[in-house]
């Protein structure tokens, strides 16, 4: 021991002189990514701007478009959702049973939509005509067709942006059941589906989004059961939330999960910026904002969107009788 004492002076100069490091460098920690969701919810086919609450000329896809396009530009990781009731309400949705409107939500790039309850008022085959129009995937954990017992659409959908794996649950308010000509479906509660499914792609994702038409009170409920969750982007109560809910489930604590919804008709569009950090737990997301944009007269109409729209606002002599093919993404 002692003749080795005498060489340290040496072995420390030699570290000097030749860079050679002594001890590990810490590895730096890494930046976490920062993703932008942008949401919307029971538009219920108002397709063109129109008086809100006094203020003139709001909403409409057209100018929603340019919002979009300015909220979060090409260069950043984007999710485009929509929490369902997209069509049924407005004249030309209902003339055209959501033709439209899936049309422009495809113009729109939007990623994933939840299937609402209106999306079923024109009956089952008149909603696979829209959801084969669509290049983005109608989601809904919890309606399945009974004769088969197979999901009427997609249960989830996974995304890889900015290097994460998202994946997206849908659900649907049960009340559907009460519709006459449904008799072929069968609903699960909203909460055991995305229980059951979240379960299952938890170990798949980095991040782990809700896409509910169930209502704000559910979401709620369903935000403190299923701890799996790391936000909930919801429809159905129309409901104005000018900053995200946030829920601390009991189950995962130190976990917490924002809440949006949008209001309704298409009047705001929702951004939530989430801040993720890989394999952080009890939840990757480090930190998130959120806010409603309105949809103003201020806002230019997207060119491309209101030629999209200019046949069905055509004369009835002049107006589209067939669906159109969906065009490429």
């Amino acid at each position: 021991m002692p003749c080795f004492r005498r060489f340290v002076p040496a072995l420390l100069a030699l570290g000097i002189v030749f860079g050679v490091p002594l001890q590990a460098t810490p590895r730096p920690t890494p930046k976490p990514v920062h993703l932008v969701i942008l949401h919307t919810n029971d538009v219920h086919g108002h397709l063109t701007p129109f008086e809100y609450n006094g203020e003139k000329q709001m909403g409409g896809v057209a100018r929603r478009s340019t919002l979009l396009k300015r909220l979060a530009p090409p260069e950043m990781a984007v999710l485009r959702l929509d929490a369902g009731d997209v069509w049924e309400r407005g004249a030309l949705s209902k003339r055209y049973h959501g033709q439209p409107d899936v049309l422009a939500l495809n113009a729109m790039q939007y990623d994933a939509a939840a299937l609402g309850n209106n999306e079923f008022r024109q009956g089952v085959p008149s909603l696979l005509e829209q959801m084969r129009l669509a290049t983005f995937p109608f989601l809904s954990a919890n309606v399945t067709v009974k004769a088969t017992g197979k999901p009427l659409a997609r249960e989830s959908v996974l995304f890889r942006r900015g290097g994460l794996r998202i994946g997206v649950i849908g659900v649907t308010t049960p009340r559907i059941t009460t519709y006459p000509g449904l008799e072929s479906l069968a609903v699960e509660d909203p909460i055991n589906a995305v229980r059951r499914v979240a379960r299952r792609l938890r170990p798949q994702v980095d991040l782990l989004i809700a896409l509910t038409h169930v209502g704000f009170l559910m979401d709620r409920v369903m935000a403190e059961q299923v701890p799996e969750l790391d936000a909930i982007v919801g429809g159905d109560s129309h409901t104005r939330l000018d900053r995200p809910y946030v829920v601390k489930p009991v189950a995962a604590p130190g976990k917490a999960i924002p809440i949006v919804q949008a209001g309704e008709y298409g009047v705001r569009v929702g951004r939530l910026d989430l801040w993720v950090e890989k394999g952080r737990r009890p939840g990757p997301v480090v930190r998130f904002e959120g806010r409603l944009v309105p949809v103003t007269a201020a806002l230019p109409e997207d060119p491309a969107v209101l030629k999209l729209l200019r046949p069905y606002l055509a004369p009835p002599a002049t107006r589209p009788t067939r669906l159109a093919p969906a065009p490429a993404r």
